[in-house]
């Protein structure tokens, strides 16, 4: 991290992708709350280089709900994969893989909250993706 910082500044996107890394170590360790931390650091940075929809603040977002719903705090996990998918939505449009990846995402969030209708919705929604992606 130090070369990095002496390298291209604090505002070097590679600082930002370092600290999504430690996050992805943290979450595969199961230290979640460690893991939240490095991912909002992430998502500080690649706010201020990259602005509010670049695609890489949706794949933090992923993460960042991926450690929440570890955590059980799945009302957090759906907040971040709900901005996870606007971002994919905006960016890539609605019939990519990365959005139906975001629909399974909140699919299976809102099938552990209980609520099984929201749930089929998105889970569908993912499967028509699928399907016409892959056949």
């Amino acid at each position: 991290m130090a070369l990095y910082l002496g390298a291209g500044g604090p505002d070097d996107p590679n600082v930002a992708l370092n600290y999504n890394n430690i996050g992805l170590a943290y979450t595969q360790k199961g230290e979640y709350d460690k893991a939240i931390g490095y991912f909002e650091k992430t998502l500080a940075l690649y706010f201020k280089i990259l602005g509010p929809e670049h695609p890489e603040v949706a794949t933090t977002y992923n993460q960042l709900g991926l450690a929440y719903f570890k955590t059980g705090e799945y009302d957090r996990a759906v907040e971040c994969n709900e901005k996870a998918l606007a971002i994919r939505l905006k960016a890539f449009g609605s019939e990519h893989p990365y959005v139906g990846m975001s629909y399974v995402n909140l699919g299976s969030l809102y099938a552990k909250k209980g609520m099984k209708g929201k749930a089929m919705d998105y889970l569908l929604k993912a499967k028509e993706i699928h399907l016409k992606k892959h056949g």
